[in-house]
């Protein structure tokens, strides 16, 4: 199919949620939507690491399933690899490596969206949030808390309870 042909965009947006079109060496299209999966384990695989440390890479197949879909389980994509970002300076120290080497990556917390947000992109990497816990400002007076993307609304919950306060309640994210 020619580059704007209704079917070839098709084909684009199936790739990207993880579906694989049979392998056509001809067709330059498929193989500039695919990269190698010993690309980004072997050759940015120790840039990850010096990042954010080995024991914070992800990279068994049993573990990356975890993170192949959120609360929104009828899609998956099988990420490359899962970055567990401990700061705001790691996250940009993975994202400039991705930039540079344009590896697809998603940003996920909890995973336990119902939307479909946290879903990896095919031959992409996550960067997962979740060990961003730090409760960063609470400010009763306007009601309003500053908050990493780890904490979950059970921690928010806990930290204004002896004020009286209390994050309105979401099954979905209490822990």
């Amino acid at each position: 199919f020619e580059e704007a042909h209704p079917a070839r965009r098709l084909l684009d947006l199936l790739s990207q949620t993880g579906w694989e079109q049979p392998a056509d060496q001809d067709d330059p299209v498929y193989h500039a939507m695919r990269r190698s999966v010993e690309r980004v384990r072997d050759a940015e695989q120790p840039e990850f690491e010096a990042a954010v440390g080995t024991d914070h890479l992800i990279s068994e197949p049993e573990q990356l399933r975890t993170y192949n879909c959120d609360g929104l389980t009828g899609w998956r994509a099988m990420p490359e690899l899962v970055v567990l970002a401990g700061s705001t300076a790691d996250v940009q120290k993975i994202v400039q490596i991705c930039a540079r080497e344009q590896i697809p990556f998603v940003a996920r917390g909890a995973g336990t969206g119902l939307s479909g947000g946290a879903l990896p992109v095919a031959d992409g990497i996550v960067i997962s949030l979740a060990r961003m816990k730090r409760i960063l400002e609470i400010d009763l007076a306007s009601q309003r808390i500053d908050v990493e993307p780890g904490v979950t609304n059970l921690d928010v919950s806990k930290a204004v309870a002896a004020d009286g306060f209390f994050y309105a309640p979401d099954p979905s994210s209490q822990q």
